[in-house]
């Protein structure tokens, strides 16, 4: 199995935290043995919002070291940096983080539209620089983290529209949210539950474009899922060449209940394999 979405590090964004010791590589590599995990990504987080006291993509570079056949370091660099424009010139950055040997680019929490400039220009080179983008999708500004999307993802789709090269894999409670038909405001932000109804968003939006992904990790990727199992299989069977298994683990002793859940759905082998391996392999060239 390859898990796409773990971090390391600090990550307290309120002083009711701060006891907790930081994730060490260490400590990853101690739930992967014990899930069966063989390998994972990194995921530095850089944007304000989410933490106060953050992981760099340098730090995390340096931490995966040490554990260089399991740890696959990702790149992370705030929209609103490089000289906070529209015209913001990234692709320094990305290459040399790239050198360094990151893979992919993520988890974006900016709190900023999908349409704004500086995301605009962020996501175009990403596609240029051939790194795929984790983004965190938010339902509103303030008071939460990551890029903004109204009801049924136009925003999203738009960027999907404009840069085919750039691959967003999308992740986070507002995405997940759009598995079913009939999602409404008051879903957006939190973890639905119920039967699935058909004419979910994202099913359309991996029908249309060839370059967006499902990072099926925390409790929003397992919710989506487990509210309704039965669809659930068909939706694995369906988009396994789009789904990638993840945690989205950051903190010790954290419950990853997607291992499980997976391995109980009873999925053909090539399914379940494309699902918790290969469509990861492809996309980052691990």
């Amino acid at each position: 199995m390859i898990d796409i979405h773990t971090h390391i590090g600090y990550i307290h964004n309120s002083a009711k935290t701060l006891d907790s010791a930081p994730l060490s590589a260490e400590g990853l590599v101690r739930m992967m043995d014990r899930e069966g995990i063989t390998q994972a990504c990194v995921l530095p987080l850089v944007s304000p919002e989410t933490t106060a006291l953050g992981t760099s993509a340098m730090q995390v570079i340096e931490e995966c070291r040490a554990h260089s056949d399991r740890l696959i370091p990702f790149a992370n660099v705030d929209p609103r940096s490089c000289g906070n424009s529209g015209d913001a010139d990234f692709m320094w950055v990305f290459e040399h983080l790239k050198d360094k040997g990151c893979r992919g680019m993520g988890e974006v929490t900016a709190n900023l539209p999908f349409d704004d400039p500086r995301v605009i220009a962020f996501l175009d080179q990403c596609g240029r620089a051939g790194l795929p983008a984790t983004i965190h999708v938010a339902h509103r500004i303030g008071s939460t983290y990551g890029l903004v999307d109204d009801i049924h993802l136009p925003r999203l789709e738009l960027i999907l529209q404009q840069f085919p090269d750039t691959v967003i894999v999308g992740h986070a409670q507002t995405f997940w949210a759009e598995i079913s038909g009939d999602v409404k405001e008051e879903d957006r932000g939190g973890y639905p539950s119920g039967v699935v109804a058909p004419g979910g968003r994202i099913q359309i939006l991996f029908d249309m474009y060839d370059n967006l992904y499902g990072d099926l990790s925390a409790n929003s990727g397992f919710n989506a899922l487990n509210r309704d199992p039965e669809h659930a299989r068909e939706f694995l069977f369906q988009y396994s060449d789009r789904l990638m298994f993840a945690t989205d683990y950051l903190r010790e002793g954290q419950d990853v209940p997607l291992v499980q859940f997976l391995k109980d759905m009873g999925l053909p082998d090539e399914v379940y394999s494309r699902i918790t391996r290969d469509n990861a392999r492809n996309l980052y060239n691990i």
